[in-house]
């Protein structure tokens, strides 16, 4: 059996321990109550659903082997279709790029907003479609010196998620 007197002396130290503990104890039985008042619990819950995103574009110059025929101060034209099937509003960009630059060929796009850098833009709602009209012109000047050059047109259709 062991005993806490060493001595007829009290192990302070151990006693001193007990005691805190023994108050630690009841200290938070009692502060238990009042706490309760100001915990609160509550439920929620919340769903979210991705909207389809789909964009399609179609076009009479979109084929690898399509040859625009076109002479010095004539314009050529070619239709751009911008199908959004999406469920949300896309806002998009028509880039007309003159890959080689062989020709001095100006391009318009008629409903279409340019930009600074020479780009169309536009924005749609869902499930609508729009058709424009891509203007190719060779400008006359000079137009000797471009005899029997090929040159290769690049259309970029580049669409984001506006909502």
């Amino acid at each position: 059996m062991a005993k806490t007197v060493k001595n007829g002396k009290l192990n302070i130290p151990m006693v001193a321990a007990a005691v805190l503990l023994c108050l630690t104890l009841i200290s938070i039985a009692m502060m238990s109550g009042f706490y309760a008042k100001y915990i609160s619990t509550g439920e929620g819950s919340d769903e979210a659903r991705v909207a389809k995103f789909e964009v399609t574009q179609t076009a009479t110059c979109f084929s690898e082997d399509m040859e625009i025929k076109a002479s010095p101060g004539e314009v050529s034209q070619r239709e751009i279709k911008v199908e959004n099937k999406s469920e949300v509003a896309i806002r998009y960009i028509i880039r007309i790029e003159n890959v080689t630059g062989n020709i001095p060929l100006e391009f318009t796009v008629d409903g279409a907003e340019a930009t600074a850098d020479g780009a169309f833009v536009g924005a749609m709602e869902p499930n609508s479609n729009e058709t424009y009209t891509m203007k190719i012109n060779w400008n006359k000047t000079n137009a000797q010196l471009y005899i029997g050059m090929v040159d290769l047109v690049r259309v970029t259709l580049t669409a984001e998620q506006i909502d």
